[in-house]
């Protein structure tokens, strides 16, 4: 994997991942730099508003980290942004062996299925498409989080995780990738209970217990649809609506 960093080789990952996604956020960023919101972007797929923009990630935080971090204006964005998505995938792999340990499985086994969750081919092509990645990391933030949900007894602290990496999954600038991370999420939900009852040797909550937290796990994910609402308008009414080609 030595072409992912910058320091060691001159080489990327594709031309996808080296042209449109630093090109959209470094227009977005340009505006954000001398004070404006960007609302129009000048020939972009026929003239559109800067909520086609999406793979420029206005509403994502790593965006706006990228940007304030010396050099993204001299010449190195493309690297901090490879940097920061690598950084990404540990926190991601980081969360889930902690799961793993949690459910009980010694730490190198924990180790080792976590590295094969995060790096895999999936990733890659995540990564190749440059804004994905940040859907996909989410993603599997959020399905390790609705397993946690049944794990924990610090409610509160996980669902607020979970508002974050839904927020995280809408907003990372690939839709595609969201639908079907939410898909997926989904299902990681409706059968957590069922293999955390076995693998911590635990009784199966009651069937109105299962409903009352799917419930509460939709309503956390609903509410980072709802912090993503600018994004999200935007993108529906501005672009969507008007685009049927795309």
């Amino acid at each position: 994997m030595y072409w992912l960093v910058p320091s060691l080789s001159n080489l990327t990952i594709g031309n996808d991942y080296a042209i449109y996604p630093i090109d959209a956020q470094m227009e977005l960023s340009h505006s954000l730099e001398y004070g404006s919101f960007p609302l129009y972007g000048p020939g972009f797929a026929g003239g559109q508003s800067a909520a086609a923009m999406t793979l420029g990630q206005i509403f994502h935080p790593l965006m706006h980290i990228a940007r304030n971090i010396p050099g993204y204006w001299g010449g190195d964005a493309l690297s901090i942004g490879t940097l920061l998505r690598l950084l990404s995938l540990g926190v991601c792999q980081l969360l889930i062996m902690l799961l793993f340990r949690r459910l009980g499985l010694p730490v190198l086994a924990s180790f080792l299925l976590s590295f094969l969750t995060v790096y895999n081919l999936r990733m890659l092509d995540a990564f190749r498409y440059g804004a994905s990645l940040e859907n996909h990391t989410a993603f599997l933030m959020l399905c390790s989080l609705t397993v946690f949900y049944f794990l924990s007894t610090r409610k509160l602290l996980v669902g607020l995780a979970m508002i974050g990496s839904s927020y995280l999954l809408v907003t990372g600038g690939h839709p595609q990738i969201t639908y079907l991370g939410l898909i997926g999420a989904g299902i990681v939900a409706l059968l957590a209970p069922y293999f955390v009852s076995i693998m911590t040797q635990h009784e199966l909550p009651s069937r109105s217990r299962l409903l009352k937290s799917w419930a509460e796990m939709m309503g956390l994910v609903a509410l980072g649809g709802v912090l993503s609402a600018p994004y999200l308008l935007g993108f529906f009414i501005e672009f969507l609506q008007s685009n049927n080609l795309r």
